[in-house]
């Protein structure tokens, strides 16, 4: 009837009404250079990388152990037990978080863990190894493509969950022997 139609049609346009509202609010949190307290950056340093959508992203939709999507979780949202994160903590400079497995004078932060740490070389190379499978072209990206790729590719973030997974394991072992 007249009635239903009309209910429908207002509920139709609360959830247009409400989407656009979260979207708005989700695109200025993630796009926020400060963080909400305290002094600092935005910890959604590396999601803002390549979420481009407000949706939710591949790994959460993917079947997967717990603790592989817990650990690629914290990556995305700038809260593994990193220096760049931690380091906030003991009030360092970004540029004084430095990682303390490859002691090469660079920021521990997510890209360098993934991409650059030559402490989890092994890790990477099983990674990369398992993500050239699924796409050819993988090692002809640069390492920022390569990195922005890891994140957000359905079909390999079963592999990057478990290597993030991997890399913090090592990494206590590393430094909490």
């Amino acid at each position: 009837s007249i009635h239903t139609e009309n209910t429908e049609a207002v509920i139709n346009y609360m959830k247009t009404v409400l989407h656009e509202f979260y979207e708005q609010k989700w695109w200025a949190s993630v796009n926020r250079e400060s963080a909400i307290r305290g002094p600092g950056r935005n910890k959604l340093r590396t999601s803002r990388r390549f979420k481009k959508e407000f949706a939710a992203s591949g790994y959460v939709k993917n079947i997967m152990q717990f603790k592989y999507r817990s650990e690629i979780s914290k990556f995305v949202c700038g809260v593994a037990p990193l220096n760049i994160d931690t380091g906030r903590y003991d009030r360092l400079d970004e540029d004084e978080r430095l990682c303390p497995v490859c002691n090469n004078d660079t920021v521990e932060n997510e890209y360098h863990t993934m991409i650059e740490c030559n402490a989890y070389n092994d890790i990477r190379e099983d990674l990369f190894n398992n993500v050239v499978k699924n796409n050819r072209q993988f090692y002809d990206m640069n390492d920022q493509d390569k990195f922005e790729y890891l994140f957000t590719s359905d079909e390999i973030c079963f592999y990057t969950a478990k290597a993030c997974f991997s890399i913090l394991r090592q990494r206590s072992k590393i430094l909490y022997k």
